[in-house]
């Protein structure tokens, strides 16, 4: 059984840390993955989320119905810095949680690192991601995939 809670507040980076973790590895000349080719990807993907960060903005309708959450949640996404869908949605997250004013927490998670997690939550039996789990706020029970 997944630990929700413990893999989020354990494990779980928040954007900052994870744009940062990214940014590390390439000074380095890696990537969150092990094979040669994450390299290239995570070098457009950095660009990509860069542009995403800079050009994303919400649209009224979403920003009324963050605004009008009852309760508060926990995001948790599983990702990797080489996926390029990944790249386009997570500053999408970012910028949602912002706009929440606390009442959604973000955390990402890197899949090749989290197996049992990514297992939990597989797409039509593959390891797809991004992956959006949605969690109350006391992180111990998924609300939505």
């Amino acid at each position: 059984m997944v630990n929700y809670s413990e893999i989020f507040s354990g494990q779980g980076m928040d954007y900052q840390t994870y744009r940062a973790l990214i940014d590390q590895l390439l000074l380095e000349g890696k990537a969150t993955g092990d094979v040669a080719y994450d390299l290239h990807y995570t070098k457009m993907n950095v660009q990509r989320m860069n542009r995403v960060d800079k050009t994303i903005s919400l649209n009224d309708e979403l920003v009324s119905t963050i605004d009008h959450l009852k309760e508060n949640y926990k995001f948790l996404v599983i990702t990797e810095g080489w996926c390029g869908d990944a790249a386009q949605i997570v500053p999408l997250f970012n910028k949602i949680a912002t706009a929440s004013l606390g009442k959604i927490e973000l955390r990402f998670v890197l899949r090749d690192k989290n197996l049992p997690l990514i297992d939990a939550h597989l797409t039509n039996g593959g390891r797809a991601i991004p992956v959006l789990i949605v969690l109350n706020e006391s992180a111990d029970q998924v609300l939505a995939t």
